[in-house]
């Protein structure tokens, strides 16, 4: 987004930072998701707003793709399928649907 970035790290974490010039907040990190581990494998995980910025999604080692409520940090999925780590994640831009790819070299599209 223009005003937030989101990072993956090896604390297991997804990590929410401001990036607005006049950040109330003296480290920047506006929020810290749990839920998608990354594991020892140290693969780059990439994740994705989708078109509303009302949810974020993370990829993890654990082979599941989890998306989260933006705001709250409520788990709203965790979805299931890979036999790899998950790497990549993005949102349709205009539909409900999700993609994941993963170190398995597939890609699943799931409905939200």
């Amino acid at each position: 987004t223009g005003n937030y970035l989101a990072s993956t790290s090896l604390d297991n974490t997804v990590r929410l930072w401001d990036l607005r010039p006049y950040c109330r907040l003296s480290n920047r990190c506006e929020r810290v998701y749990t839920g998608a581990p990354h594991g020892y494998e140290m693969n780059l995980v990439r994740p994705a707003f989708d078109k509303d910025e009302s949810m974020v999604a993370s990829g993890g080692a654990d082979r599941t793709l989890t998306i989260w409520n933006l705001r709250s940090g409520e788990v709203k999925y965790k979805l299931p399928g890979h036999k790899g780590c998950v790497t990549q994640v993005d949102f349709h831009p205009k539909e409900p649907i999700v993609l994941s790819g993963s170190v398995d070299k597939a890609m699943f599209l799931g409905e939200l």
